[in-house]
This record gives structure tokens, sequence and C-alpha cells, in this order.
């Protein structure tokens, strides 16, 4: 999903500031459904989104910031990447394979 924020911040709104808040990488669907009720209200729809497509089936996905050059092909081919990625349970097994 392209957005206009980097990510899913770890402590949003009480960091205030994009500069200095912290994106989380990457969580499990679990990890994700227990921080839903604490999202803001413009990133709940894109979470649970993200959560609907792992727990139906894809592999992954992912929340961009769609103001970068290439953020999908950051996203793709770099280790680091960018942004947040879901996976469902088991997930991280089944990237590191």
């Amino acid at each position: 999903m392209l957005t206009d924020v980097a990510g899913l911040y770890r402590d949003w709104p009480a960091s205030g500031d994009t500069a200095s808040a912290e994106v989380i990488s990457e969580l499990s669907a679990a990890e994700l459904e227990g921080l839903l009720p604490g999202l803001s209200a413009g990133m709940i729809p894109k979470m649970e989104a993200c959560l609907t497509a792992v727990r139906g089936g894809v592999p992954q996905a992912h929340v961009l910031d769609g103001r970068l050059s290439h953020a999908v092909l950051l996203e793709i081919f770099t280790d680091a990447g960018i942004g947040t990625m879901v996976l469902p349970e088991g997930g991280r097994e089944l990237i590191q394979r």
C-alpha cells in the first residue's frame, strides 16, 4: 500500500514528530491486531487492509511512503527495505527460507 507516511510509527502520536518517530519495519498479524485499537484514525484502514490480506493468504503486506521515488523497488530489492511489512503468523520463518 502506498501512502503519505513512512509506515507504521511505534509511538505515534506520543512521539508527535515524524522526523524523530521510529517506524516499525516488520510485525506479525497478531502483533498488529494488538496495536490496532491504539492507532490513529487514518492508519486504521491501512493496517486493517494489511491484516486482512495476510490472514487471507498473502505472504506479506507492505505500507510504503509513496512520496519517495522508487519506494516499491527500495522495499523489494534492499535488505533493510523501507516502510512497514506485515507478516502472517509463522511468516518470519517463511521469509527466511
